[in-house]
């Protein structure tokens, strides 16, 4: 027949295409196993509202309940190789010709049986069946990899075991991740242990910021832009990082827009940061809930602060010129406060306001805010005021004798405070530099020393000599202002 065929028309359709093979990729239905997780996320959703369990930033929330109040039974069931085998078995009575029964035909889906031992699916089987001798077959299948991360917390202890070390270390406090995995992994811990235990696997969840390239990407191999932390800490030239593209499996013109961005970026290959500049550039970063865009010039410049920071405690230590400090100064300092100059109690009421701050903002989770107080009382309140109002003090003879000897203690008391402070933050450089304070006493490690409390140094807090160190800073730059003003020698 002729004359029938009305046209051809293109039809445009969305096919699923493999990035690294470029096949083709097809959906194939295939039978599966489920979870009804309405329960266990009911359970979780009211942990966060009773505040038995606490999710930090707050903000993410919105995102547990979004997630968990409109659940859908969860897919167990991967067709890999690897993982925890599904706990499931097909029963066969003895002699049965398995060519005859469809294992995934809806009419057989009581034969399954899930048990949590090959000896208690046999004892189920058989009641099913009512036949004494039975042959079972395990589903292939294994385990989704969030299943078997979400028993993590107790599954190391032994569980269902009722261990020594599940007793002991179960459940625990603070689970620190990232918050793209609030749902596929935190709470399905969350909900397991509710199930499974009866209890919550921690009580607080601190969500840390996404780290992406300074445009705002997702730091990904198939673009490109992934900073490897060793080749900021160490350092890293330009050809090899070229050269690493190229080692790759990325597209031709992927490798050329990511080799452009790298020769823009650094030109003179990735300056060499050490581990304290990137640990504490980070945290700097850090402002609760949002993305940290990484621009490595930043961390270039908290390694300046570390060099500034070696070289000022460098030169300080040089001043103590044989003091060493005994092992009651700061009861020995708080004891003669009425007799320190106005410029020692300055500095420690500055330190204990740095303390009491900086505990607040750990406690809180701030921990970029942490980071600018630190550096505020070393850089601004240490170097820049204090260290230039002591030095004639250090120098000149007319000062010596109680004068120096109490600036010496109050400028050790600031060091040691100051560099414990500042140690979980910045761990090397500070181990480094307070082993080197004089002591009369032995001191293994800042690691094990004390962290500053805030009633500890309370006893210090001097509003009045503040506000008279801050009259003479305001005097001094507004003479200089006046003296730039009218051009005077």
């Amino acid at each position: 027949v002729r004359g029938l065929l009305r046209g051809k028309t293109e039809r445009p359709m969305t096919l699923a295409v493999c990035s690294r093979s470029g096949d083709i990729i097809e959906p194939l239905v295939q039978p599966q196993w489920f979870v009804d997780c309405s329960e266990p996320a009911r359970r979780a959703c009211e942990a966060v509202r009773d505040g038995s369990l606490r999710i930090r930033p707050k903000m993410h929330e919105k995102t547990w309940f979004k997630w968990l109040e409109d659940i859908r039974p969860w897919c167990i069931s991967r067709q890999l190789w690897w993982g925890h085998r599904i706990p499931a078995w097909f029963a066969f009575k003895k002699g049965e010709d398995r060519s005859t029964v469809d294992v995934d035909a809806e009419r057989n889906k009581e034969r399954w049986i899930v048990a949590r031992s090959l000896d208690e699916a046999t004892a189920k089987a058989r009641a099913l069946l009512g036949v004494a001798e039975v042959v079972l077959e395990q589903d292939e299948d294994v385990l989704d990899t969030w299943f078997s991360s979400g028993l993590f917390p107790f599954s190391v202890f032994g569980w269902p075991d009722k261990t020594d070390e599940l007793e002991a270390f179960y459940p625990t406090q603070l689970l620190e991740t990232g918050l793209d995995i609030l749902f596929f992994w935190v709470a399905r811990m969350v909900m397991m242990g509710l199930q499974l235990t009866d209890k919550l696997p921690f009580t607080d969840v601190y969500l840390h910021a996404m780290v992406r390239d300074k445009e705002g990407r997702k730091m990904s191999k198939s673009l490109g832009n992934v900073i490897d932390p060793l080749e900021v800490i160490d350092g890293c030239p330009l050809s090899q990082l070229v050269d690493k593209l190229k080692a790759g499996n990325l597209r031709a013109s992927e490798v050329e827009k990511a080799e452009k961005a790298f020769r823009e970026d650094f030109p003179d290959g990735m300056p060499r940061c050490g581990t304290d500049a990137l640990r504490i550039g980070l945290l700097a970063y850090t402002v609760q809930g949002r993305d940290i865009n990484l621009d490595i010039k930043r961390v270039v410049g908290y390694r300046s602060f570390c060099n500034k920071l070696w070289n000022a405690v460098r030169f300080m230590l040089g001043t103590f010129d044989g003091y060493a400090a005994p092992p009651t100064l700061w009861a020995d300092l708080a004891k003669d406060k009425a007799a320190l100059a106005g410029r020692d109690r300055f500095v420690l009421s500055r330190l204990s306001a740095c303390v009491a701050a900086v505990d607040g903002f750990l406690r809180g989770y701030a921990f970029g805010d942490a980071v600018q107080a630190i550096y505020h009382f070393f850089l601004n309140d240490l170097c820049d005021v204090y260290v230039e109002l002591v030095k004639p003090v250090m120098y000149d003879a007319e000062h010596a004798g109680a004068t120096r000897d109490l600036a010496k203690r109050t400028l050790w008391a600031c060091l040691d405070a100051g560099l414990r402070l500042l140690h979980p933050l910045c761990p090397f450089v500070t181990e480094e530099l307070w082993q080197r304070l004089p002591r009369s006493f032995s001191a293994p490690s800042i690691m094990v020393a004390p962290y500053p409390n805030p009633a500890d140094v309370q006893a210090f807090e001097d509003a009045a000599a503040e506000a008279g160190t801050a009259l003479v800073l305001d005097v001094v730059a507004a003479a200089r202002s006046l003296r730039a003003q009218y051009g005077l020698g």
